[in-house]
């Protein structure tokens, strides 16, 4: 599943409608317009790869609904930085709803349905998994414009119109990366039969054409792994030097192995210092942990793939890269949902049905809990 998977030949645009236009690569062509004559024919590493794409979708389909419903039922949960949490589950129902087909694409040696459906998966797979890598650079600037701005700066930058602006942006950018190269003749939606997936292709007959791929991996790619790596870095020194001016009004070392228990009984330290120094101290790991986990996640998933698009000779890993941008979309509810403290308080209650315990509940919970209690009494009559 690979944007700069390259074809020769030429692209026919039909204006009847934006998805034939993407079906236009006709079979008997697609076999002599191969990237380098590679194909990916392997049964043992197909059988593999689709087995773990259908793992991840169904992970990735739970997960996400869950953060989704967790913020629609709980007022708790709707906050300003959720609206992009939120919008980054969203990227990946849609993503892991379309992997099945993938999984059927690699299941067998040709497309076995009709051709509009194979360039539609393509194209919004494709569009899901850049949206959401842009979410993730949007949800590290927000967190670095929590931690450092000021309450009403913060307020000012984040509007409602604002947020939505940032919203939008986040899939028209991706939209267009996919869309407007295809309709300007520079490349096709359809199967591979290169990577037996339903992907974007370009045509490099055109030289101008050779770069789109990687450009567009890049254009995104680049941008929000310096964002995020950037945004997270300053939170961590903010923290830092928080830490340390808090350990300092209570005139407290900066290591808390240097306090020892003589100190206390001596009274060169009270204990409610010896606390506050504890609790900054696991504030900070955990921070740093969890900001650790981001960053490496991103790293690990997303820019293996975003490498390889820059090398002609990176054809035979192309499904395994593949495979570990599909993978983010199953973790990301781990890292922003599951970790966070608000989240794990709904849950849990979500979880087991008991919609009265999810706290701070939201007036779609209320309906919801009405109408099943009316639905019951019912029931009893």
């Amino acid at each position: 599943m690979e944007p700069s998977d390259c074809v020769q030949g030429n692209c026919n645009f039909d204006q009847s409608t934006m998805i034939e236009s993407y079906t236009v690569i006709e079979s008997t062509q697609m076999q002599r317009m191969e990237d380098g004559g590679y194909q990916f024919n392997d049964p043992i590493q197909r059988r593999i790869i689709a087995s773990i794409t259908s793992i991840v979708s169904a992970i990735g389909l739970t997960g996400n609904t869950l953060v989704i419903v967790a913020v629609i039922f709980s007022k708790k949960l709707q906050t300003k930085t959720n609206v992009f949490v939120v919008n980054l589950a969203l990227a990946d129902v849609l993503t892991c709803s379309l992997l099945p087909f993938q999984v059927l694409a690699l299941s067998v040696d040709s497309w076995p349905l009709p051709d509009w459906i194979c360039a539609a998966v393509g194209l919004l797979t494709w569009i899901c998994l850049w949206t959401s890598n842009i979410n993730l650079a949007l949800i590290a600037l927000n967190r670095y414009n929590i931690v450092i701005k000021t309450k009403e700066d913060y307020e000012n930058m984040y509007t409602t119109f604002k947020m939505a602006l940032w919203v939008i942006f986040s899939w028209v950018l991706p939209t267009l990366l996919m869309t407007v190269p295809v309709a300007f003749k520079f490349g096709a939606m359809g199967y591979s039969s290169t990577y037996k997936v339903c992907t974007v292709r370009t045509v490099i007959s055109n030289s101008k054409t050779d770069w789109y791929g990687p450009l567009s991996s890049v254009i995104i790619k680049v941008p929000s792994l310096i964002i995020i790596t950037v945004s997270y870095s300053l939170i961590f020194r903010h923290i830092r030097r928080h830490s340390r001016e808090m350990l300092a009004v209570y005139d407290l070392p900066a290591d808390s192995r240097t306090v020892t228990t003589q100190d206390v009984e001596q009274g060169k330290i009270s204990q409610a210092a010896v606390s506050m120094q504890r609790h900054l101290f696991r504030r900070q790991h955990k921070i740093t942990k969890n900001l650790f986990t981001v960053f490496c996640s991103f790293v690990v998933c997303v820019m293996p793939f975003g490498i390889a698009c820059l090398f002609t000779s990176s054809y035979p890993i192309m499904p395994w890269v593949s495979v570990l941008i599909l993978l983010n979309s199953s973790i990301n509810p781990i890292i922003y949902g599951l970790k966070h403290p608000n989240f794990k308080e709904v849950f849990r209650p979500l979880l087991f049905c008991r919609w009265r315990k999810i706290p701070q509940p939201s007036k779609v919970l209320t309906s919801v809990i009405e109408g099943r209690e009316r639905n019951d009494r019912q029931n009893k009559l």
